[in-house]
């Protein structure tokens, strides 16, 4: 006997929006980080680059690397657990 699986359906309307509202939100707290937290942050969780390809891109120490990363998500995590309406 054969199995078929049914194809995978579409997002749902509902969650195409939720997705996009999701993005929207990221895209806003990251912009609240420095710079210096911002670029990292993007490098390693975006471009997968470890933080010895970072310090050279930065032209820092892996240590500065390692802390910006650290305390970039730390306000990413406090920015996206906020009352979206109140703002960075």
């Amino acid at each position: 006997m054969l199995i078929t699986l049914p194809a995978p359906a579409e997002q749902s309307p509902d969650r195409t929006l939720e997705q996009r509202e999701n993005e929207e939100l990221i895209k806003r707290a990251l912009q609240a980080l420095t710079p210096e937290q911002r670029e990292a942050i993007l490098l390693s969780r975006y471009q997968g680059l470890s933080y010895a390809e970072i310090a050279q891109i930065s032209g820092c120490s892996e240590g500065a690397v390692k802390t910006r990363v650290f305390h970039g998500r730390r306000r990413l995590r406090a920015l996206l657990q906020a009352d979206p309406g109140a703002g960075p």
